[in-house]
């Protein structure tokens, strides 16, 4: 019952407040963390014959390096933030149950990321909706990876609408069900979240396929693959029974959702958005620029129309309202299965 309190109380927060842009988030803080131990154990596990990669032999010595280097970051980046949040936890209980209670409330509170999602979204359809496609250009730009200059309304909604997606699975969802698990053993949901958040993070800043990271950043993309993969399936049931609260599209929502997803490169982000995609019964996906270079994709739902502006607050509404039944599903396993489960 105090985890079903707790995690309802940190939504609250989350729906309240959001991030307070002064405010230093701890992912920044893991962030830090992530450099210097790629820094550290780019050292460590270097040799010297990576430099000169003189035959196959040397190059297959250096890409293994990489790779152990890699997996070490991820790893510690992850036990490490883990650790910390469980350390505060503990320690403020000895000052206090109560104030222990709180930092644990305030952890989950800061793992989560709807009204900041939502906060963009909102920004990106204000510029839109005074004509002013300079700035929603630039507010795209800080929540996508793609190229935005040259975007008109249409493709700025689609780039909207697909990072409201997107960001539901591994900005909400995940956290809230590793949370649940977190529940369930002796560190507590908060330090399992945060566990979560580093794995997230990591794939964010290392997890690429340039030179500098294929091999470096393959145990982070990975594990963010296999953490999603649980809270992205979760979406074939959250997406339609939002939809048809809405009064969208659940049988399009299903059927796209279930047809288009393998079109994503991800084992996971297809889902939500072609979910979203039949929901709202517009075309996401295609074809994107990166650094000017085109990445050809297969489309969702593309037998529909290109979204419109109005289409990016109708995805925040489909994310509100699956954050909402997401939560309301942790809340009730929490409190009915059996409290040994792990």
């Amino acid at each position: 019952m105090n985890f079903a309190v707790d995690i309802i109380l940190a939504f609250g927060l989350d729906l309240m407040i959001g991030d307070p842009e002064r405010f230093p988030h701890p992912v920044r803080f893991i962030g830090w963390l992530i450099n210097r131990l790629e820094k550290s154990t780019r050292k460590i596990f270097s040799s010297e014959v990576c430099g000169a990669k003189k035959d196959t032999q040397a190059r297959c010595l250096c890409y293994f390096n990489e790779r152990i280097a890699g997996t070490v970051t991820g790893l510690l980046a992850v036990l490490i933030s883990a650790a910390l949040v469980y350390a505060t936890i503990r320690i403020a209980n000895f000052a206090d149950p109560v104030i222990g209670r709180i930092a644990s409330i305030l952890w989950l509170y800061m793992g989560l990321s709807a009204r900041s999602l939502a906060e963009s979204a909102y920004r990106i359809s204000g510029d839109l909706e005074h004509d002013d496609i300079e700035s929603a250009r630039k507010s795209l730009s800080r929540i996508v990876g793609r190229d935005t200059k040259n975007l008109d309304e249409s493709e700025i909604s689609r780039g909207a609408v697909e990072s409201v997606s997107e960001n539901t699975v591994d900005g909400i969802l995940t956290p809230i069900f590793f949370a649940l698990i977190g529940a369930f053993t002796p560190v507590g949901a908060a330090a399992v979240m945060w566990a979560f958040k580093a794995m997230s993070t990591c794939d964010s800043m290392i997890g690429h396929k340039d030179e500098k990271y294929i091999r470096f950043g393959t145990f982070s993309a990975r594990l963010d693959d296999v953490a999603n993969y649980i809270p992205a399936r979760l979406c074939y049931v959250l997406f339609p029974a939002a939809s048809f609260i809405l009064g969208y599209s659940p049988v399009k929502c299903f059927r796209t959702a279930l047809r288009d997803s393998k079109h994503h490169a991800s084992p996971n982000s297809g889902i939500p958005e072609s979910a979203t995609a039949g929901a709202l019964e517009i075309r996401l996906g295609g074809t994107v620029y990166y650094d000017g270079i085109p990445c050809e994709k297969k489309p969702f739902g593309g037998e529909f129309p290109a979204p419109e502006k109005k289409h990016i607050l109708q995805s925040v509404r489909l994310m509100w309202l699956a954050t909402l039944l997401m939560i309301a599903m942790t809340v009730a396993l929490s409190i009915f299965l059996p409290k040994d489960l792990f």
